[in-house]
């Protein structure tokens, strides 16, 4: 197989993957109240199935390098996928069990993916490492939208069910899995994982914890409005078909910014501007979800704060690429933020609801959210810098 045949095959693994790699967990939201109707889950089970996949991603992530280490990147990814698979059949035809042992091994698989991808693409694709995760977070942002935006059509409108339309994911995750096989051989040549010693590097190195707190507050600001935003707009005059389509239409206007954020990051040495303009459309959103009244103040605001979501996601993942020489510093660096990252998002969203119940209204979880935008707005910025892990805080 020539040079250029196997670039090709691998760009299209890397899509398909990538369309995996939220849409499991996406389509799950919008069908709860159908599946504890039929389950007869109380709401705190019914929550789980939704939060499971955060701790995994948050416990998992550590060890992925470990595995690209031991059996090759590649390989690690295989199995990623075969677990995600083994997880959507699981999750929907092996009962209430099922549910969460299905949801823990897609959680999982998807971890692996997580890490592993953005090390793959910084060493195939060296000089062009911008334009793939251009794409890869372009296919990753879409697939997110449409799992949310799908699955109750196929489970109501097609008469489906909430089994049947979750496990129609697997007309993505098998394909991705099939089209992954070519890159198993002499992939374990391609470790795709950073060694002990270099995790170690990663937990003393100040720019490290600054990219992982820029990670773990822009997950947390997307899951806590994914969480809390109908609830918060039935109190502003919106009703639920209302709130539904505006968190449809923040995903969608988020599009464009996972496929041109990626460029930008990758062609310019300093992202600092595009981080100070990332956090100005957050400040926009907050300020609507404070003061706005009405769909005509609520919209624009609430358009931005979704480009804002998905734009730090994007400048969030760039930072594994950018800010590293090498693949196995990318899935060091990938596994310490997403690691610590994905479990400050598991909590935020019940620490919200929290603050919620013990004052009885929406300022304190508003203050709350406002102080991690200000978090972002400083770990962004920083990681930002023209300046390489583990070359201390001297920029070039």
């Amino acid at each position: 197989m020539n040079d250029k045949r196997k670039q090709s095959l691998l760009v299209l693994g890397i899509v398909f993957i990538a369309c995996n790699l939220r849409a499991p967990i996406t389509s799950v939201g919008p069908l709860v109240p159908t599946i504890q109707g039929d389950t007869g889950l109380s709401g705190t089970w019914t929550g789980m199935i939704t939060t499971l996949p955060l701790l995994c991603f948050g416990l998992v992530s550590p060890f992925v390098s470990r595995l690209g280490r031991r059996f090759g990147g590649p390989q690690a990814v295989f199995g990623g996928m075969v677990a995600t698979v083994a997880g959507l059949v699981i999750r929907s035809y092996c009962g209430v069990w099922g549910l969460y042992l299905g949801t823990l091994l897609i959680g999982s698989g998807i971890a692996v993916s997580n890490v592993l991808i953005p090390s793959i693409i910084k060493e195939d694709f060296p000089t062009r490492a911008g334009t793939m995760m251009s794409v890869y977070t372009t296919a990753m942002s879409v697939f997110a939208a449409a799992g949310s935006g799908v699955s109750v059509p196929l489970a109501a409108g097609l008469g489906l069910g909430w089994k049947n339309a979750l496990a129609s994911l697997l007309v993505l995750a098998v394909p991705a899995t099939l089209l992954w096989l070519p890159q198993l051989k002499g992939g374990a040549d391609r470790q795709g994982g950073g060694g002990g010693d270099l995790f170690r590097q990663m937990l003393r190195d100040p720019l490290a914890w600054k990219i992982t707190l820029c990670m773990g507050s822009q997950s947390l600001l997307f899951y806590a409005v994914i969480a809390w935003l109908p609830s918060i707009l039935l109190g502003r005059g919106v009703t639920v078909e209302q709130s539904g389509g505006l968190l449809t239409a923040m995903q969608l206007v988020g599009l464009p910014a996972a496929f041109f954020i990626p460029l930008l990051a990758d062609r310019r040495r300093d992202q600092r501007r595009i981080a100070d303009t990332v956090t100005a459309l957050f400040a926009v959103g907050f300020l609507g979800l404070c003061f706005g009244r009405g769909l005509w103040v609520l919209t624009p605001c609430l358009l931005c704060l979704g480009f804002a979501q998905t734009a730090s996601l994007s400048l969030a993942l760039s930072f594994f690429v950018c800010r590293c020489r090498g693949g196995e510093e990318t899935a060091a660096i990938s596994g310490m933020a997403q690691s610590a990252g994905y479990l400050l998002s598991a909590v935020g969203p019940l620490l919200f609801g929290a603050l919620f119940d013990w004052t009885g209204s929406w300022v304190a979880p508003l203050v709350f959210y406002g102080g991690v935008i200000l978090l972002y707005a400083y770990t962004a910025h920083q990681s930002s810098k023209d300046v390489y892990l583990l070359d201390g805080d001297v920029e070039r």
